[in-house]
């Protein structure tokens, strides 16, 4: 019989709390990496047993995770039992299952007792099936060149999870840390919560109102609070880029100060920036999705692959194909011609 533990009596003294992560092709270590962490600590501060952690895969196989490592799964998930616990779907870009066969093993889940949460790029695979409904839903911040693909939802990027909604989001990665310590200190109650976040050595457990990225001033190394405006109005306009005549008069300012404001802080043009920021997420698309070079070119400001090309071998080196190319003979998705720029 499991001792009763001084931090939340009612926490595990019956059957076992079930932590279970379905894990998709291309999931992220660092998150199965959480749920093992959570799963020691519990056990930890509850006793043996008093917590199952369980790695599931769609039929009970290896899976391989985005930097190409695999994981054995110790069920697969028609050997789910009824019981409390939490579901987490773990996913990275190439899913090996189709979306709707997701979304019916999520509510599976949830029909067998389990609080169901999703991480990471799984979020948009459920979201283009109206798994969350109209809730607001945190997807990783650089997949939002990609949405399109997967139909309109409500996603937001800047935050690194949601709990206050029907099905908790989280950007997956490092916020899994912190999306686990108040999802199931919750749970557990503040004490244990934070016994949990001090025996993985956390320190600090970040809120959902936590910024995925860093600020601009920070990513840049600049405090001029014009530059940072700017900065922010291209990165939001990028498949109908603004002039940058009408960036500066945005800003309040004429085009001649604002080009001597970059030159000042960032050594170059605001329109040479403007580029770099959107041949990056071009770049991002071609590694990262199945679109076609003119819809990525179209996507980015660019009226046609001629001049799209022209820009993107002027910063890389390369044309955009050699990176469809690579990816098509690297089996592992990697491509050869070096890291980003």
């Amino acid at each position: 019989m499991t001792p009763r533990s001084p931090y939340s009596p009612g926490f595990g003294s019956n059957k076992a709390f079930r932590l279970e992560i379905l894990l998709l092709e291309g999931f992220h270590l660092s998150e199965l990496a959480a749920v093992s962490e959570f799963g020691e600590a519990l056990n930890h501060l509850f006793g043996a047993g008093a917590t199952a952690v369980h790695y599931l895969s769609h039929k009970g196989i290896d899976v391989i995770s985005s930097c190409g490592k695999a994981c054995v799964t110790t069920h697969s998930i028609e050997m789910m039992k009824r019981g409390d616990g939490i579901f987490l779907v773990s996913g990275g870009g190439a899913f090996d299952i189709a979306p709707a066969i997701l979304a019916a093993l999520a509510q599976d889940a949830r029909r067998r007792g389990r609080e169901v949460a999703v991480m990471s790029e799984a979020v948009t695979v459920l979201a283009k099936r109206g798994f969350f409904g109209d809730a607001p839903v945190v997807v990783p911040w650089d997949l939002h060149p990609t949405w399109n693909e997967h139909g309109p939802f409500n996603a937001v990027t800047d935050r690194i999870f949601f709990l206050e909604t029907p099905i908790p989001t989280c950007a997956g990665r490092a916020a899994t840390f912190d999306f686990l310590a108040e999802l199931i200190g919750r749970r557990v109650g503040p004490i244990a919560r934070l016994a949990m976040a001090e025996r993985l050595k956390l320190g600090e457990i970040r809120s959902e109102r936590a910024f995925q990225q860093f600020r601009i001033q920070d990513r840049y190394g600049i405090e001029n609070p014009i530059v940072v405006a700017a900065i922010e109005i291209m990165e939001r306009e990028i498949e109908d880029p603004l002039s940058i005549s009408e960036i500066a008069g945005t800003v309040g300012i004429s085009t001649r100060q604002l080009e001597r404001l970059f030159k000042r802080n960032l050594n170059c043009t605001p329109l040479s920036f403007y580029h770099r920021i959107r041949m990056k997420i071009a770049r991002w698309m071609l590694e990262n999705s199945g679109r076609s070079i003119i819809d990525i070119a179209i996507s980015c400001g660019y009226p046609n692959v001629s001049s799209f090309g022209k820009a993107f071998r002027a910063l890389y080196g390369f044309p955009p194909s050699r990176i469809r190319r690579s990816l098509m003979s690297a089996p592992t998705g990697q491509i050869s011609d070096g890291g980003h720029t």
